[in-house]
Formats: structure tokens, C-alpha cells, sequence
């Protein structure tokens, strides 16, 4: 029998599809929602709702990403304020996204995580906080958060992120710099 998808459970299965299969138009991704997971769906509800969230198509990534990334590079720093720290924090909580990668140019980037992952996040930011970011802290400090779990996990969440939208890891390192007060944090 047929179910009726509520609207979360179908904008997860669309991201989850455009992942993997970005060139599909939306009537095959309907038709590929409706035939996996045995639902009730019209066009007219599917068309309304990816119009209302604003989940348009991707389009395909350049295949050399390493040309993305030098022309990021090639533009000069980030404009990160110094008060990063409380900006992510008050942009997490008006916000549905988990975190906010700071962009070049107009655009910043939210990024959204499934809600595991976010927990995850949410932990390790909490004891850094905990540990008094943003510092000052000594060098054996800093030495000890570069390698610890909290920093390194936070540290790969954003990367991942950045790589999709087309940030170095320079200015990952720059925006946990300007976070948690960091110096010297390039993760190699």
C-alpha cells in the first residue's frame, strides 16, 4: 500500500538523489521517489514544495576541482570579523543550518548536516567552548587542541563543506583561527 510522504522526508530523499545522481530532471526524481519508497505524490505537491524550499538542480562541479580552488586562493584572504565565534553561534541558533562557511566575495555558505552528524558537531564546539575559546591559550594548549579529537573532527566537517563549494583548506584553517582564537592551526 501506498504511503503519503511528509515534506522532510521528501527533500532529504531529493538531496540524497542529487548526490548521487545530479543530472536527473525532476520528473525522473519523481518518478525514481515514488517507485523506491512506494509513495503517494503529485507533481503539482512535488513541484510546489522544491519551488518553496529553493532545491533547484546542481549543476555538475568542474572535474578539476584543483582550478577552483587555486582561483579561490589567487582572490586574497577571507573576510573573517573578529567576533566569528559569536556569529556562529548566533547564526546556529536562527538558523536551520549546523554551521556557517564564510565565503569570498557576497556569498557566505550554510551547511547542513543530517541530524547525527550535527549532534556530533554541536559536542565537540561545546567543549571547546567549555575550555574557555575564544583563548588565550598557552602553546602547550594550543599544540594539545591542533591534534584533539574536538578541533580535528570540527576541522573535517568544514573541509568537506568548503571542497564543495570551492574553498582551500587555508581558509578553513583562517576561519577556525578567527573562532576559536587559534594561532597557527593549518591542518596538513
Amino acid at each position: 500500500m501506498a504511503s503519503v510522504p511528509t515534506n522532510e522526508q521528501i527533500l532529504n530523499a531529493v538531496r540524497i538523489i542529487q548526490t548521487s545522481t545530479p543530472d536527473l530532471g525532476r520528473a525522473k526524481v519523481l518518478a525514481q521517489l515514488k517507485t523506491e519508497n512506494n509513495w503517494t505524490l503529485s507533481d503539482n505537491r512535488f513541484r510546489k514544495l522544491l519551488d518553496t524550499n529553493d532545491v533547484k538542480r546542481k549543476a555538475e562541479p568542474p572535474k578539476d576541482r584543483s582550478s577552483l580552488v587555486t582561483q579561490s586562493q589567487s582572490l586574497g584572504p577571507i573576510d573573517i570579523l573578529k567576533n566569528a565565534l559569536m556569529l556562529q553561534e548566533r547564526y546556529k541558533e536562527e538558523s536551520i543550518r549546523c554551521f556557517q562557511l564564510y565565503g569570498r566575495g557576497e556569498y557566505d555558505y550554510g551547511v547542513t548536516l543530517n541530524a547525527e552528524m550535527a549532534i556530533y558537531i554541536s559536542i565537540f564546539h561545546n567543549r571547546l567552548k567549555a575550555w574557555g575559546a575564544p583563548g588565550p591559550w598557552s602553546q602547550k594548549d594550543q599544540a594539545r587542541l591542533a591534534t584533539g579529537q574536538e578541533l580535528q573532527t570540527i576541522y573535517n566537517f568544514y573541509w568537506v563543506a568548503a571542497q564543495k563549494v570551492g574553498l582551500a583548506k587555508e581558509d578553513i584553517g583562517r576561519q577556525l583561527e578567527a573562532e576559536y582564537a587559534f594561532f597557527n592551526f593549518v591542518h596538513k
